[in-house]
């Protein structure tokens, strides 16, 4: 069941490198990619984790890993590379531009367009928050690559220029995002270890249960004012339009519309403007 195993460092012309772990032959296979925000760890370590099991215990499928897509970043414990501050979950695929982030983009991209499916890991910026997959599921094949990672939420995307999964399938390679708890380098290790038996799972064919949720865009709640902060919610609760999710002093905070509450912030005082909650927009047709 075992697979070759190869890990390519690849250089870049701005003095760093990216460790590239293939697994089985030159086919054409699925890639995985975490760290693309240098201070979301969670899903780095869910791929590291992912590696060690696949060298464990093999695997019957084609498949590339970049663990670590944004080294520089992940290093400083920064979202982006602090020698351009460029976003690169903004520039795919490249643009024919010099500098660190533009290089990373067009190498990760070599690998995205031979790729037949994508799976993007990123954290929610929250440590209070739920597993989740963003994607353009409208688009069949995407939405069955979504429900076989067996992750219960699925969040309907938008169709945003830069984005590695937007722009991947804009050219018909089926893609998805997953979100996991964390924030500020720190990670979630429950639901990294968990995210990472879930794609092995995935790539030895595993049946999903089926019983995913399919859920609209996704809407910040931002507190109307400043003060001490009470939430009334926690992330995986469905609340409905009206519904109070927290005081702020005195001062009610009203859910806007209707959905699954994705990620919260900590009880604290918060500044006026400053997010409360996510929530993923209750979804009446798929």
């Amino acid at each position: 069941m075992g697979l070759a195993t190869t890990v390519e460092r690849i250089p870049l012309k701005t003095d760093t490198t990216i460790d590239v772990h293939h697994f089985g032959s030159n086919q054409k296979g699925i890639l995985i990619v975490s760290g693309i925000h240098g201070d979301e760890v969670t899903g780095v370590f869910a791929t590291k984790k992912l590696i060690e099991i696949i060298q464990k215990n093999g695997c019957p499928t084609p498949i590339t890993i970049i663990p670590v897509a944004n080294p520089i970043a992940f290093s400083c414990r920064t979202r982006a590379d602090p020698r351009d501050n460029l976003d690169l979950n903004r520039i795919f695929p490249y643009e024919n531009k010099n500098g660190p982030t533009h290089d990373i983009a067009q190498t990760i991209w070599s690998f995205a367009k031979e790729a037949t499916t994508i799976i993007d890991l990123h954290s929610s910026d929250h440590l209070s928050a739920i597993p989740y997959v963003v994607c353009l599921y409208r688009d069949e094949r995407v939405k069955r690559l979504a429900i076989s990672l067996n992750v219960e939420t699925i969040v309907e995307g938008r169709k945003n220029k830069g984005h590695l999964f937007a722009e991947a399938t804009r050219i018909g390679i089926p893609s998805i995002i997953v979100e996991l708890a964390g924030k500020s380098a720190i990670y979630n290790e429950k639901q990294g270890e968990l995210m990472a038996h879930k794609l092995y799972e995935f790539l030895i064919n595993r049946t999903p249960s089926n019983a995913n949720k399919f859920y609209g865009n996704i809407v910040d709640i931002d507190a109307p004012n400043k003060g001490i902060l009470k939430l009334e919610i926690e992330p995986g609760q469905i609340i409905k339009k009206g519904d109070i999710i927290g005081m702020i002093d005195d001062v009610e905070v009203i859910a806007p519309d209707s959905g699954i509450v994705l990620r919260s912030v900590e009880p604290s005082m918060i500044l006026k403007g400053e997010r409360i909650c996510s929530i993923a927009l209750e979804c009446i047709k798929q």
